[in-house]
């Protein structure tokens, strides 16, 4: 299907990583964008379509940045390490190229794909945020499509997309994996009051019932979930953030955590 679009369509290029002549990475890139101000700002309002331009389309439309798509871009398809090199740092040695070469002619980067833990740490250790995340899942990958842009002048699109996806975590986000979540979602930060802390310290002895502190326990999950063991923080963030329902989670496998928790909060 690859060399099929790239025999078709001459917006995409390759990137080759090569050793005594022969490949041993590539990377598929659609050059996309350059869109003039009327057609991008019709895109905005849901007025247009441009096939082609998933990028410009994105940013236009979804994250509402029609000046964005008349820009010209680049989209990073994917990257393939010959399997008998791979896990050795080809991928990441031919993305830095790629990234130093687009930057230097002064293209809007940025990539789509399949939502996985790995893949998302991958990318955004090479300098990319997540802007948009799709609410139903691609067919290729069967994960939610996400859309990461590279550069830090990204900074509010990604902060915009982090508190965003944090109200969609109980909603159109819930399948979401809450690895996921917590890498991305910025929740709102509301203090603790005296009474609630002196309420958790009583869940924590089992003199309160989880319903009374349910709102307590958010609001202190929120602040501090940077620093909540993982495996603990993900049974939180499918309580509290997706708000799946004991069956899914048992309510003893987070009273086994409170400890921890609670001596965390000093409490």
């Amino acid at each position: 299907m690859d060399l099929w679009a790239l025999l078709d369509n001459p917006a995409l290029k390759l990137y080759t990583l090569e050793q005594d002549q022969q490949v041993i990475a590539c990377a598929l890139i659609s050059f996309e964008g350059e869109l003039d101000a009327e057609l991008a700002s019709a895109v905005a309002h849901g007025k247009r379509r441009v096939q082609g331009h998933l990028l410009a389309q994105s940013l236009a439309f979804h994250c509402l940045q029609p000046q964005l798509a008349e820009q010209k871009m680049a989209r990073i398809q994917r990257i393939v390490v010959h399997p008998l090199v791979q896990s050795q740092g080809l991928g990441s040695q031919l993305l830095s190229f790629v990234l130093q070469n687009l930057s230097d002619q002064q293209y809007l980067i940025g990539t789509s794909f399949g939502a996985t833990l790995a893949l998302a740490k991958f990318w955004q250790k090479a300098g990319f945020s997540p802007v948009k995340l799709s609410h139903q899942n691609e067919q290729a990958s069967n994960e939610a499509s996400v859309l990461m842009l590279y550069g830090k002048q990204f900074r509010a699109l990604q902060q915009q997309f982090s508190r965003q996806l944090y109200w969609q975590l109980a909603d159109k986000q819930r399948t979401l994996d809450p690895a996921l979540a917590l890498l991305w979602v910025e929740p709102p930060s509301i203090e603790l009051t005296p009474q609630q802390v002196t309420e958790l310290q009583l869940f924590q002895a089992e003199l309160r019932p989880y319903e009374l502190v349910e709102t307590h326990l958010l609001c202190w999950f929120n602040l501090f979930y940077t620093q909540v063991e993982h495996q603990t923080a993900l049974l939180l963030v499918q309580r509290l953030w997706q708000k799946h329902d004991w069956q899914q989670i048992p309510l003893p496998a987070v009273k086994q955590k409170l400890p921890e928790l609670c001596k965390l909060l000093h409490l």
